[in-house]
């Protein structure tokens, strides 16, 4: 809207409220109070014609209402003028010294805005209107108080100000009422209404000073109950209501039983609604004030449970008589108790030969002193003893007064225990590690030596104090010594893998400068935080030698064996059995019950070490009982599916542990042969084809093969090259010793030793990076 359009309203509205003013004998106080409220944000050529719009709306409402006659031009020009001077100071007087008092945020704002605006500024519509009225006095009637005429104009303009003012700028700048709030309290408003129809009910005769004391209750409960705009209105109404009816004849003024048309009673009622309406438009702000106080403190405790309630550990305020403030989720979980249960009372973790200490921190912390990771007992609601570490501080408010305690404790009971469990894992591993027939050494990021197993010392020919806390290239001849820090540093720095994760053959230094030749397999792990690498050394100079033959010798000949040490590994056999069976329990125990993930890397390569281990001594018994001619072939005829499917079921397992596929094919065809010594040779080829087959798929199946029936077992792993085909059936042979199959090579020469016993012929095809097929052909029944 252009801005002589709103002059153009602003000049009406004030036609309007002037003309209902002056027709229920209450002067100009609803115009002038408007024209307060337009001009408030103006200036310039805007604030000028505001007022003169408003200015000429009261003049000709004045003239409308006096018939439009000649006497009256001069006291309507005396009205517009006095109106001027009581809104141009009004607005002059807020903006100079209440700039914000228009909001009506603060009870402080509308003590404001009521002084400049109705106590003090309508003193200058009411002397223009004395000075008007003694002219007329000194004109016409000599007996016209001058007084009163200025208490009356001042007080109309007053009550007028007072009420409609307040109203309009709570409209404009307050929230909408809230309708959830009145209904919220709809009991409370039903009793009012009925305290103000009991008062008019037993009242004798209705006049308007009664009204106001039946609008009393109302207005007071608005005050209290209610927010702001909803006060504002009904002093509004509490002030049109007497008004309204003196203009419409609806009642008369009394004095007794007299009827009088006093001006000086009008004036005492104006006094009394403004005696009414002031202290409820205050009570009504500081309510609200307090409301919105309130809330915030409400809001902060809520923030301040929220923070509390965040934390694992119990936070705990306390007063200075050692009751319970506040009582966090932390410590429900710690103790037991729940919050409704402790706050405001004592603490219940307080057992006897306990109070004495707590007395003592607490006055410690109230002299102004911090308690800073202190050890102390508590017990839970079950009775069970809590160790916790507390620290506390003095709690003060806004003048550094101390009001209480803030304590937090951190419950390091479990921690504690899983400590002591921690180390007894550690005892444990160590024992175990030590137990192990090949060397295990570890180290640091740095290749600092940190764990040196006996077998270690027995390779290597020095004490584990001697190489622990050297670096591991002291067990390195030149060049590898030179090589191993640039190594560490590659990986640090890149994270390429190059030993990890694989075996390789290196080249070790005893402590007497001797080398020999050796297959390392390295793991990584994290423990206590620290990255650390843990190797496993295998001492290849050491591993048997392949007898020579003289003459030759059939393919189903056994060569002969040397008695003596068949006698001697046949003795031991029983005696090695049981302390690698009593490891392999050990072992699965701890891969049960080892949840930490740095440990559990290593509790896992321990675990590949033992089945490693029963891998290779299982085959150096079955070797030994081959060479002394203990293992003999007795031939039936048994369904070859019978053979699969138990290998089947027995490997599913280890493949899945490797993340192999797996696939059976079933048969039903009859086979003629020993069932134990095919099953044993099945066995070792699908051995050799899960440890070869680092990622890729692994088949057991048969195929019909002319008059035999040929059992396969192939696989996707690296493959053989084709002149190497016939030397991987060689006993302690090995195509690559470094690979993480290890073992003696005594696997596929066991295989083949069992099929030239059973009278079978085994083979195999193969490419290297296509995998490999072994087949043994079996006669059908």
């Amino acid at each position: 809207m252009p801005e002589w359009g709103r002059v153009l309203l602003g000049g009406i509205g004030c036609f309007l409220l002037a003309w209902i003013s002056l027709a229920g004998g209450a002067a100009l106080w609803l115009a002038d109070a408007l024209l307060i409220f337009l001009v408030l944000g103006r200036s310039g050529n805007a604030l000028a014609g505001q007022l003169v719009a408003g200015a000429a709306g009261i003049a000709a409402s004045y003239l409308l209402m006096t018939g439009l006659t000649g006497p009256y031009v001069a006291p309507a020009s005396g009205l517009a003028v006095g109106s001027i001077l009581h809104v141009a100071l009004a607005r002059l007087l807020l903006r100079r010294f209440a700039p914000e008092a228009a909001r009506l945020e603060s009870a402080g704002a509308l003590a404001h805005l009521l002084l400049w605006s109705a106590l003090l500024t309508p003193i200058a519509g009411a002397l223009v209107m004395t000075g008007g009225a003694l002219i007329f006095a000194w004109t016409y009637d000599a007996s016209l108080p001058v007084v009163e005429t200025f208490v009356s104009w001042w007080l109309r303009s007053a009550v007028g100000t007072a009420v409609l003012l307040p109203f309009i700028l709570s409209r404009k700048y307050s929230a909408a009422p809230d309708l959830k709030l009145l209904l919220s309290r709809r009991w409370e408003a039903l009793l009012v209404l009925a305290l103000v129809a009991l008062l008019a009910a037993i009242s004798h005769q209705m006049s308007a000073a009664f009204v106001l004391l039946l609008g009393l209750p109302v207005v007071w409960w608005s005050a209290l109950r209610l927010d702001f705009r909803t006060t504002s209105l009904l002093c509004l109404l509490l002030a049109l209501v007497p008004m309204a009816g003196s203009a419409l004849g609806w009642w008369t003024v009394y004095d007794g039983d007299v009827v009088r048309d006093d001006a000086t009673l009008m004036q005492e009622q104006r006094a009394y609604l403004l005696a009414i309406i002031l202290p409820a438009l205050f009570t009504s702000l500081l309510t609200r004030e307090q409301r919105a106080t309130n809330a915030a403190r409400l809001t902060a405790l809520q923030a301040l449970r929220a923070v509390m309630d965040a934390v694992p550990a119990a936070i705990v305020t306390l007063t200075p008589a050692g009751k319970v403030g506040l009582w966090s989720r932390g410590a429900e979980r710690i103790f037991g108790w729940r919050r409704d249960e402790v706050e405001g009372n004592d603490p219940p973790y307080l057992a006897p030969q306990n109070v004495a200490q707590a007395a003592s921190l607490r006055q410690r912390v109230m002299a102004g002193n911090e308690i800073q990771n202190q050890s102390i007992e508590r017990h839970n609601r079950a009775g069970e003893p809590r160790e916790l570490v507390i620290n506390a501080v003095p709690q003060r408010d806004a003048d550094a007064t101390i009001t209480g305690i803030i304590a937090v404790m951190d419950d390091i009971t479990d921690r504690r225990r899983l400590e002591a469990s921690r180390e007894e894992h550690r005892a444990r591993l160590a024992a175990i590690i030590d137990a192990v027939t090949d060397p295990i050494i570890t180290i640091d990021e740095a290749g600092i030596v940190t764990t040196f197993s006996r077998s270690a010392e027995a390779v290597f020919g020095y004490a584990a104090s001697e190489v622990m806390g050297q670096n591991l290239k002291l067990l390195m001849p030149e060049p590898e010594r030179g090589r191993h820090d640039a190594y560490l540093r590659r990986y640090r720095e890149t994270g390429v893998k190059h030993m990890i994760g694989a075996s390789r053959r290196v080249t070790a230094r005893r402590k007497d400068g001797s080398t020999f030749v050796a297959q390392l397999d390295v793991s990584e792990a994290w423990l206590d935080g620290r990255r650390i690498f843990a190797g496993i050394v295998r001492d290849l100079s050491a591993k048997p030698e392949a007898a020579p033959t003289s003459g030759p010798t059939t393919e189903n000949a056994t060569p002969p064996a040397d008695a003596g040490n068949a006698r001697f590994l046949s003795k031991i056999t029983h005696d090695l059995r049981q302390p690698l069976h009593a490891l392999s329990l050990m072992t699965g125990a701890l891969e049960r019950r080892v949840k930490d993930p740095d440990t559990r890397e290593l509790v896992d390569d321990l675990s590949r070490i033992v089945r490693s281990t029963q891998g290779m001594f299982e085959n150096i018994v079955e070797w030994t009982r081959l060479e002394s001619g203990q293992v003999g072939s007795a031939p039936t005829v048994i369904p070859a599916g019978d053979i699969l499917a138990s290998l089947a079921q027995e490997f599913a397992p280890e493949a899945a542990r490797r993340g192999l596929a797996f696939r059976s094919v079933a048969t039903r065809a009859p086979i003629a042969c020993d069932p134990v010594l095919v099953r044993r040779i099945l066995k070792q080829l699908l051995d050799n084809a899960m440890k070869f087959t680092p990622a890729g798929k692994v088949l057991l199946g048969a195929r019909r093969h002319g008059s035999v029936l040929r059992l396969i077992v192939a696989d996707t792993g690296v493959g053989i090259p084709a002149d190497q085909q016939e030397f991987v059936f060689e006993p302690y042979n090995q195509l690559d010793p470094g690979r993480e199959a290890g073992g003696l090579g005594l696997g596929l020469a066991i295989a083949r030793r069992l099929a030239a016993l059973a009278g079978l012929e085994i083979g195999v095809r193969s490419a290297p990076g296509k995998g490999a097929l072994f087949w043994i052909d079996v006669p059908n029944a």
